[in-house]
């Protein structure tokens, strides 16, 4: 018998005793206490406060007083409004202790009685990079999860996805493939992850050996046309005309960042209006 089955059957007795009201033990449920406040297990009493023609706190404290008295299980107990907490005994819980240890698989339900399949998925380690002691903690808290949920009544499934390889991940095989010249850790002497990291996703528009990336390529760019622009716009010595070019590189955003998929287009602006600048300086 469990304890709370135990104290259901206590409490339903201690209704009839005191307030002669007949609620079936089954009927009698619990809440764990609030951990601000002293006990173990918690009797909601407003149920019973209509049949006890007390307020909750009376009616609360004489459910206590009776229990504290007639049941060895209760050791004592706490009113906060209509809530009963209760404080069970330790030679109680160390009797439910001693039980436990006697039946190995005490608690422990029969694999699929729940009804439930659930998949847990560990440790899928990154193949691009070495195991480290990371993984262990992973692979002992999947498996950890995945026994006790088993020990729950739950049908397993244990995954490990192998390879599991994204987008990011293809970009930076074809990097290397295109840019490695075959390079290997052995080639190389450098670790495995070390070397991946030279060969940086062309999702991030970067290059393998080197610490600048498209965007910054095309930065580089777009400010020596602006220079040249400039340059060309002043050896015209017409004030006018060197207003229209510096109209013309504000309005097309000649300082302005774009994403790598803008470059080709912007580039192109950027070059017709230097042919343009060309063009006025020497001439049809």
């Amino acid at each position: 018998m469990n304890l709370e089955h135990l104290l259901s059957e206590k409490i339903s007795a201690s209704l009839t005793s005191l307030f002669s009201l007949d609620v079936k033990a089954e009927s009698i449920g619990f809440q764990r206490t609030n951990p601000d406040f002293e006990g173990d297990i918690t009797l909601v009493v407003f149920p019973y406060v209509k049949a006890s023609k007390k307020s909750p706190e009376e009616t609360a404290r004489l459910l206590g007083d009776f229990l504290k008295t007639e049941v060895a299980e209760v050791d004592d107990y706490n009113v906060v409004k209509g809530f009963l907490n209760l404080v069970i005994s330790a030679s109680t819980w160390l009797d439910l202790f001693e039980t436990m240890s006697e039946h190995p698989q005490f608690g422990i339900r029969e694999t699929g009685s729940s009804g439930r399949s659930v998949m847990v998925e560990f440790s899928s380690p990154n193949t691009n990079k070495p195991l480290h002691l990371g993984h262990i903690r992973n692979i002992l808290l999947g498996y950890s999860v995945s026994k006790i949920l088993e020990a729950n009544g739950d049908r397993v499934i244990k995954t490990n996805l192998i390879n599991d390889r994204g987008v990011h991940i293809c970009k930076s095989m074809l990097a290397w493939k295109r840019f490695g010249n075959a390079e290997t850790p052995e080639s190389s002497g450098m670790k495995g992850d070390h070397l991946s990291h030279e060969f940086i996703s062309i999702n991030h528009c970067t290059f393998p050996r080197f610490h600048f990336s498209i965007g910054q390529i095309y930065h580089a760019i777009t400010q020596v046309i602006t220079v040249l622009c400039l340059l060309i716009a002043q050896l015209l010595k017409d004030q006018e005309q060197y207003l229209k070019v510096v109209i013309l590189l504000v309005s097309n955003g000649i300082n302005k960042s774009v994403q790598f998929g803008e470059f080709t287009k912007t580039f192109s602006r950027r070059t017709h209006i230097l042919g343009h600048i060309y063009r006025s300086a020497v001439g049809p």
